[in-house]
Protein backbone atom coordinates (compact mmCIF):
# COMPACT_ATOMS: atom_id res chain seq x y z
CA UNK A 1 0.00 0.00 0.00
CA UNK A 2 1.06 3.50 -0.44
CA UNK A 3 2.63 5.17 2.18
CA UNK A 4 3.73 8.73 3.70
CA UNK A 5 7.27 7.05 3.20
CA UNK A 6 7.08 6.40 -0.66
CA UNK A 7 8.43 9.18 -1.80
CA UNK A 8 9.81 10.71 -5.54
CA UNK A 9 12.67 12.93 -4.64
CA UNK A 10 12.10 15.90 -7.46
CA UNK A 11 13.62 19.44 -7.37
CA UNK A 12 11.39 22.51 -7.49
CA UNK A 13 12.20 24.02 -10.59
CA UNK A 14 11.07 20.13 -12.00
CA UNK A 15 8.14 19.87 -10.47
CA UNK A 16 5.58 20.77 -13.30
CA UNK A 17 7.86 18.53 -15.49
CA UNK A 18 7.10 15.71 -12.84
CA UNK A 19 3.39 16.12 -12.67
CA UNK A 20 3.27 16.35 -16.48
CA UNK A 21 5.06 12.81 -16.84
CA UNK A 22 2.94 11.54 -14.07
CA UNK A 23 -0.09 12.84 -16.45
CA UNK A 24 1.63 11.25 -19.28
CA UNK A 25 1.48 7.87 -17.38
CA UNK A 26 -1.81 8.14 -16.08
CA UNK A 27 -2.91 8.62 -20.03
CA UNK A 28 -0.66 6.02 -21.52
CA UNK A 29 1.01 8.67 -23.21
CA UNK A 30 4.59 8.76 -21.79
CA UNK A 31 7.08 8.76 -24.27
CA UNK A 32 9.25 5.41 -24.53
CA UNK A 33 12.68 6.33 -25.96
CA UNK A 34 15.35 3.81 -24.84
CA UNK A 35 15.43 2.26 -21.13
CA UNK A 36 13.44 4.23 -18.61
CA UNK A 37 15.19 5.62 -15.60
CA UNK A 38 14.85 4.81 -12.05
CA UNK A 39 12.77 8.27 -11.80
CA UNK A 40 10.29 6.95 -14.92
CA UNK A 41 9.82 3.64 -13.12
CA UNK A 42 8.43 5.62 -9.66
CA UNK A 43 6.21 8.01 -11.74
CA UNK A 44 5.13 5.15 -13.51
CA UNK A 45 4.36 3.13 -10.47
CA UNK A 46 2.95 6.27 -8.39
CA UNK A 47 0.79 6.38 -11.73
CA UNK A 48 -0.77 2.83 -11.23
CA UNK A 49 -1.14 3.40 -7.81
CA UNK A 50 -3.28 5.89 -8.12
CA UNK A 51 -5.63 4.38 -10.91
CA UNK A 52 -5.70 2.00 -8.35
CA UNK A 53 -7.42 4.41 -5.94
CA UNK A 54 -10.77 5.13 -5.20
CA UNK A 55 -10.47 8.44 -4.10
CA UNK A 56 -7.28 10.63 -4.53
CA UNK A 57 -6.26 13.90 -3.30
CA UNK A 58 -3.34 15.92 -4.17
CA UNK A 59 -2.17 18.10 -1.28
CA UNK A 60 0.32 21.38 -1.86
CA UNK A 61 1.31 24.30 -0.52
CA UNK A 62 0.71 27.30 -2.58
CA UNK A 63 3.06 29.82 -0.64
CA UNK A 64 5.79 27.57 -0.80
CA UNK A 65 5.67 27.34 -4.17
CA UNK A 66 6.34 30.87 -5.29
CA UNK A 67 6.04 32.14 -9.14
CA UNK A 68 5.59 28.14 -9.77
CA UNK A 69 2.31 28.17 -7.82
CA UNK A 70 0.41 28.96 -11.18
CA UNK A 71 1.99 26.24 -13.21
CA UNK A 72 1.83 23.48 -10.30
CA UNK A 73 -1.86 24.50 -9.96
CA UNK A 74 -2.69 23.76 -13.67
CA UNK A 75 -0.90 20.34 -13.54
CA UNK A 76 -2.57 19.35 -11.00
CA UNK A 77 -5.64 20.09 -12.59
CA UNK A 78 -4.92 18.21 -15.71
CA UNK A 79 -4.73 15.38 -13.43
CA UNK A 80 -7.98 15.41 -11.25
CA UNK A 81 -9.91 16.23 -14.67
CA UNK A 82 -8.33 12.60 -15.67
CA UNK A 83 -8.89 11.10 -13.12
CA UNK A 84 -12.26 12.32 -12.49
CA UNK A 85 -13.51 10.38 -15.77
CA UNK A 86 -13.52 7.12 -14.29
CA UNK A 87 -12.82 7.77 -10.52
CA UNK A 88 -12.81 10.69 -8.15
CA UNK A 89 -9.99 12.63 -7.38
CA UNK A 90 -9.32 16.02 -5.97
CA UNK A 91 -7.16 19.08 -4.91
CA UNK A 92 -6.46 20.30 -1.65
CA UNK A 93 -4.25 23.73 -0.80
CA UNK A 94 -3.20 24.10 2.55
CA UNK A 95 -2.99 27.56 3.17
CA UNK A 96 -2.43 28.15 6.87
CA UNK A 97 -2.65 31.20 8.28
CA UNK A 98 -0.72 30.99 11.98
CA UNK A 99 -3.93 31.25 13.49
CA UNK A 100 -4.64 34.57 12.36
CA UNK A 101 -8.13 33.85 11.20
CA UNK A 102 -8.70 32.16 14.62
CA UNK A 103 -7.61 35.89 15.84
CA UNK A 104 -9.19 37.82 14.10
CA UNK A 105 -12.62 35.73 15.02
CA UNK A 106 -11.65 35.65 18.85
CA UNK A 107 -11.85 39.29 18.24
CA UNK A 108 -15.14 39.98 16.49
CA UNK A 109 -16.76 37.61 19.04
CA UNK A 110 -15.49 40.00 21.96
CA UNK A 111 -15.25 42.93 21.15
CA UNK A 112 -17.64 43.70 17.82
CA UNK A 113 -14.75 44.34 15.64
CA UNK A 114 -12.12 43.00 13.42
CA UNK A 115 -8.27 43.46 14.80
CA UNK A 116 -6.70 45.90 15.63
CA UNK A 117 -8.32 47.24 18.22
CA UNK A 118 -7.73 49.63 21.32
CA UNK A 119 -9.05 48.15 24.52
CA UNK A 120 -9.73 50.62 27.01
CA UNK A 121 -11.95 52.28 28.27
CA UNK A 122 -14.24 52.44 25.95
CA UNK A 123 -13.44 49.90 22.04
CA UNK A 124 -11.34 51.77 19.73
CA UNK A 125 -11.18 49.96 16.27
CA UNK A 126 -8.89 52.13 13.84
CA UNK A 127 -7.09 49.89 11.16
CA UNK A 128 -4.39 52.38 10.06
CA UNK A 129 -3.72 53.60 13.72
CA UNK A 130 -3.41 50.56 15.82
CA UNK A 131 -1.53 48.42 13.01
CA UNK A 132 2.22 46.68 14.25
CA UNK A 133 4.17 48.84 12.12
CA UNK A 134 2.38 51.98 12.32
CA UNK A 135 2.59 52.09 16.30
CA UNK A 136 6.48 51.11 15.63
CA UNK A 137 7.46 53.29 13.41
CA UNK A 138 5.63 56.18 15.57
CA UNK A 139 7.16 55.11 18.44
CA UNK A 140 3.50 55.12 19.92
CA UNK A 141 4.54 51.97 22.30
CA UNK A 142 7.57 51.07 24.83
CA UNK A 143 6.49 47.26 25.15
CA UNK A 144 5.97 44.43 22.27
CA UNK A 145 4.65 41.12 23.44
CA UNK A 146 5.27 39.24 20.56
CA UNK A 147 3.38 35.94 20.36
CA UNK A 148 4.53 33.48 17.55
CA UNK A 149 3.26 29.51 18.37
CA UNK A 150 3.68 28.27 14.81
CA UNK A 151 7.44 28.74 14.34
CA UNK A 152 7.14 30.95 11.49
CA UNK A 153 7.96 34.15 12.60
CA UNK A 154 10.23 33.66 15.54
CA UNK A 155 11.99 37.23 15.47
CA UNK A 156 9.93 40.47 16.31
CA UNK A 157 10.43 43.35 13.12
CA UNK A 158 13.27 45.41 13.31
CA UNK A 159 11.32 49.06 14.62
CA UNK A 160 10.36 47.04 18.17
CA UNK A 161 11.74 48.43 21.54
CA UNK A 162 15.67 46.31 21.96
CA UNK A 163 14.92 47.22 25.98
CA UNK A 164 11.47 46.02 26.12
CA UNK A 165 10.45 43.12 23.78
CA UNK A 166 9.01 39.94 25.00
CA UNK A 167 8.90 37.18 23.20
CA UNK A 168 6.48 33.98 23.07
CA UNK A 169 7.42 31.31 20.51
CA UNK A 170 8.29 28.17 20.04
CA UNK A 171 11.65 28.49 18.56
CA UNK A 172 14.24 30.77 19.90
CA UNK A 173 14.18 34.55 17.49
CA UNK A 174 17.01 34.74 14.88
CA UNK A 175 18.58 37.78 16.61
CA UNK A 176 18.38 37.78 20.72
CA UNK A 177 19.88 41.09 20.43
CA UNK A 178 16.45 42.48 19.58
CA UNK A 179 14.75 40.32 22.73
CA UNK A 180 14.65 41.61 26.05
CA UNK A 181 13.22 38.46 27.23
CA UNK A 182 12.05 34.78 25.51
CA UNK A 183 9.50 32.62 27.15
CA UNK A 184 8.86 29.28 25.29
CA UNK A 185 5.61 28.07 24.61
CA UNK A 186 3.84 25.19 22.90
CA UNK A 187 2.26 25.00 19.45
CA UNK A 188 -1.41 24.84 19.54
CA UNK A 189 -3.16 20.95 18.65
CA UNK A 190 0.96 19.93 19.34
CA UNK A 191 1.91 20.61 22.47
CA UNK A 192 -1.61 20.97 24.09
CA UNK A 193 -5.16 21.03 23.20
CA UNK A 194 -6.54 24.17 21.17
CA UNK A 195 -9.50 25.23 19.38
CA UNK A 196 -8.59 27.00 15.87
CA UNK A 197 -11.09 28.52 13.57
CA UNK A 198 -10.08 26.89 10.11
CA UNK A 199 -8.71 29.53 7.19
CA UNK A 200 -12.32 29.48 5.42
CA UNK A 201 -13.87 30.80 8.45
CA UNK A 202 -16.58 28.22 8.76
CA UNK A 203 -15.71 25.67 10.83
CA UNK A 204 -13.79 25.62 14.31
CA UNK A 205 -11.48 22.74 15.00
CA UNK A 206 -10.87 20.98 18.09
CA UNK A 207 -7.19 19.86 18.23
CA UNK A 208 -6.21 17.14 20.45
CA UNK A 209 -2.82 17.25 22.38
CA UNK A 210 -0.16 15.28 20.23
CA UNK A 211 2.78 14.94 22.55
CA UNK A 212 3.83 15.88 26.16
CA UNK A 213 6.72 18.55 25.64
CA UNK A 214 5.98 20.48 28.96
CA UNK A 215 5.38 23.65 27.09
CA UNK A 216 2.57 25.73 28.52
CA UNK A 217 -0.01 27.41 25.85
CA UNK A 218 0.62 31.40 25.12
CA UNK A 219 -2.64 31.86 26.86
CA UNK A 220 -1.56 30.48 29.77
CA UNK A 221 1.49 32.52 30.31
CA UNK A 222 -0.49 35.27 29.36
CA UNK A 223 -2.98 34.36 32.48
CA UNK A 224 -0.15 34.14 34.83
CA UNK A 225 1.17 37.12 33.72
CA UNK A 226 -2.15 38.47 34.71
CA UNK A 227 -2.68 37.48 38.14
CA UNK A 228 0.83 38.74 38.67
CA UNK A 229 0.13 41.76 37.41
CA UNK A 230 -3.36 41.74 39.54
Amino acid sequence: DWTPDSRISCSSDRLVETLRGLHAALNGTARRSGKPTAQIKRVAALAERIKAARYCTFVFTPSSLAERCESVAAALGALVDTLNQNSRAAILSLGGDDGAQSAASTCTWLTGYPLRVMLGRTVTYEPRAHATSHLLNNEAIDTLVWIDAFGRHPSPPRAAPREATIVLGCTMPRDVRHTALFIPIGTPGVDHRARLVRTDSVVTLALPQQRDSGLHSAAGILSRVRDRLE
